[in-house]
């Protein structure tokens, strides 16, 4: 049985890539069709920041347009410590404004009540707070979604970074922006 005949380049060629582009624009050009007009496309509407970060978020699963955060009024930043400054505040009660980014529930090992420990950000970067059962037991019913929250305790070391023993916490309404 004889070998399978080969091919060399001059027998079977290939189009280049730029001689198929040019026969393309050459040969297929794209017209209007006779009694047709061709108008722009409507634009969209522009919706505000509130609508616009809460329609992302309902799309997406979060906010392209501007960190939830940002649509709170100044007023709410009134007397808030930062992420960046928690570490200068050991020993102290501080308010802060969060979004949680995780949470864990665990159960203490001793009496088996339940905690919870929140990983939030604000503006400035990210924290930790702990709720104690005590705190848990009052609060649980807020932490399910991701805020924004208010909370108020006392900054803490723990395992070297400053953490806020939770006391307060409560949910700030953020206008035109579904709770997470």
């Amino acid at each position: 049985m004889p070998p399978p005949t080969m091919f060399t380049s001059s027998a079977m060629s290939t189009p280049s890539i730029s001689s198929t582009m040019s026969t393309m624009s050459t040969s297929s050009t794209m017209s209007t069709p006779p009694n047709k007009t061709v108008r722009p496309p409507t634009p969209l509407p522009e919706f505000p920041l509130a609508e616009r970060c809460a329609r992302e978020a309902d799309l997406l699963g979060y906010s392209l347009s501007a960190h939830p955060l940002e649509l709170l009024p100044p007023e709410a930043w009134a007397g808030v410590t930062t992420a960046e400054r928690m570490e200068s505040l050991l020993g102290k009660r501080v308010t802060m404004i969060g979004w949680a980014i995780a949470m864990k529930l665990i159960r203490t090992r001793k009496d088996k009540r339940f905690m919870k420990f929140l990983s939030l950000e604000d503006l400035t970067g990210t924290f930790e707070a702990t709720l104690f059962p005590a705190a848990y037991q009052r609060f649980a019913h807020l932490t399910i979604g991701a805020g924004p929250y208010r909370l108020r305790g006392r900054v803490e070391n723990e395992q070297g970074l400053p953490s806020l023993n939770v006391e307060f916490l409560e949910i700030l309404k953020l206008s035109g922006f579904a709770e997470g």
